[in-house]
């Protein structure tokens, strides 16, 4: 987690001139998702431009970006994006690319290995008569305005392209991108066991390839998460696989040379900077590349439960719940946590405390919410507080423990406090409803809403004397005081109260659908 912290760092404009050009894309891109999408749809979309500069120090996000939704006008997609999926789209990307980020870190290896794999690649180049990077770094380096344009390229070109395909794609051909989202995160996840694998030290960490870092000759600096992951180049696979995704949305006569020239340009730019060898790049290809060949062209039948096994009323509910974008969320964020934990201890035995405390947590998590989900399929599930909430709580915990946050902050656990009785308040509040609505009880919505928030703090409560007796039994020094315990309790409070402040202002205005079984109400729905 710290590397994570470390290698994540927020820039302002380096110059006034840079500042313009910001400001200009920022104005631009509101322009064309305001025609495309509303006021509401052009101001997260403004968000994301400005905060791709914030992370990157770069305004070249912004300017493609608001060039992708100038394209996207012009295109005039039949579908209007809206708002709430957008946001959606964000909190799954941003959340696949920190899940990716921590697998690196969590598979880092040490210096030796890398260097030998790296060395052995260099040598197959050589026995094939192929180890051509040398001499594409000096021919880039011999004209000066080459050999910046591509340090620019390799450090904001690769981002600004994928997140330009992503947004026209979001906004004209929307099963083209899921195809580039899933495929981002299936070749994501391949990388990292590549990784962890076979670390490899890139060409300007070995003095054996005779080449230099040309980004860092130049004045700039990396930011990288895991110095030795050259293998596979996903700067060249992700670039193929945007490059690939876009042809075929556009179609038309010049698809092959829009689907072959990123990856193309992208693999010589990595290979005159000293980033990578060629076939680290021909390896990233095929890992991006690969799942979204067999997707496109394998017809895979849908998954269904086999039927002496569950009765036609629980298949329904089943294939309900999972049609479900909060359900299918879910599943996506814990299982990244999960395969996290996992990676991690595989490569680094021991690599946090509490690893099979956290599994089941995280496990039972997904199990709970997804039962709920099929349980109460026909009153909606629960809600997408509940989701968002647990699944918050859990990246919290997890990231608390193995970035050892919990003694470096001393709030960090009242956080976790807060966020976990806002979550059991939450999901409390939402079985009480679908109960409701079935016709198992037929309290009121202020009811229900009292009953969550007592049953939240409750719970709370019960886990600080489950903590005290845990250090009288088995001396687990997990109570630090009388103080500490009555902050606790006051941090469960809070966070029953927060989400029960939402779950009111979500239940005004509207009405409940009345249950077969019960009598005519006037109790309000979220």
């Amino acid at each position: 987690m710290q590397g994570l912290l470390d290698a994540t760092q927020l820039h302002g404009p380096a110059s006034p001139v840079e500042g313009l050009i910001l400001a200009l894309s920022l104005i631009a891109g509101f322009a064309c998702a305001y025609r495309l999408g509303g006021r509401a749809f052009a101001g997260l979309m403004g968000l994301a431009q400005y905060s791709g500069f914030l992370f990157v120090g770069h305004p070249a996000i912004p300017v493609v970006v608001a060039g992708a939704l100038g394209a996207a006008l012009i295109r005039r997609p039949r579908r209007r994006p809206d708002a709430r999926a957008l946001l959606l789209e964000c909190a799954f990307l941003g959340g696949g690319l920190v899940i990716y980020q921590l697998g690196r870190i969590a598979t880092e290896s040490d210096f030796g290995p890398a260097r030998a794999n790296g060395l052995r690649l260099m040598r197959m180049e050589e026995r094939l008569g192929l180890y051509v990077e040398p001499r594409i770094q000096d021919f880039a380096t011999s004209h000066s305005f080459l050999g910046s344009a591509v340090d620019g390229f390799y450090s904001f070109g690769f981002m600004a392209f994928v997140s330009a395909v992503l947004v026209f794609l979001f906004c004209t051909d929307r099963p083209n991108y899921r195809l580039l989202r899933n495929c981002l995160g299936l070749s994501a996840a391949l990388a990292v066991l590549v990784i962890a694998l076979y670390p490899t030290a890139p060409p300007r960490l070995l003095a054996e390839a005779g080449i230099i870092d040309t980004v860092v000759a130049n004045g700039r600096t990396h930011n990288f998460t895991n110095e030795f992951a050259a293998v596979p180049s996903l700067h060249v696979g992700w670039m193929a696989l945007a490059g690939y995704v876009l042809a075929r949305s556009l179609g038309g006569r010049y698809r092959v040379v829009i689907a072959t020239v990123p990856g193309v340009a992208m693999a010589l730019t990595v290979m005159a900077t000293g980033n990578h060898f060629w076939i680290d790049g021909v390896i990233g290809v095929v890992v991006a590349l690969a799942p979204a060949l067999l997707l496109t062209s394998v017809h895979f039948p849908r998954f269904s439960l086999p039927r002496p096994v569950l009765s036609e009323e629980l298949r329904g509910r089943w294939a309900l719940a999972m049609s479900r974008s909060k359900t299918r969320f879910t599943v996506a964020s814990l299982a990244g946590l999960l395969t996290y934990l996992v990676v991690g201890q595989l490569q680094a035995p021991g690599f946090t405390d509490f690893w099979g405390y956290l599994v089941f947590q995280m496990a039972a998590t997904l199990v709970i919410l997804v039962g709920f989900e099929v349980a109460f399929a026909r009153q909606g599930g629960v809600s997408w507080v509940t989701h968002i909430v647990a699944v918050s709580c859990g990246y919290l915990d997890v990231l608390g423990t193995t970035g050892d946050l919990y003694a470096k902050i001393d709030e960090y656990d009242k956080l976790t406090h807060f966020m976990g009785t806002a979550a059991i308040t939450s999901g409390a509040y939402d079985v009480f409803r679908a109960m409701y609505l079935s016709g198992s009880v037929r309290r009121v919505a202020q009811d229900r809403v009292l009953a969550a928030m007592c049953f939240g703090t409750a719970v709370g409560i019960g886990w600080e004397v489950y903590e005290f007796l845990g250090d009288k039994v088995f001396n687990s020094a997990r109570v630090q005081g009388r103080w500490d315990t009555l902050n606790d309790i006051i941090s469960d409070f809070l966070g029953a109260l927060m989400v029960v402040v939402i779950l009111a202002w979500l239940e005004r205005g509207a009405r409940d659908v009345e249950p077969a079984s019960a009598p005519a109400s006037t109790d309000a729905q979220r």
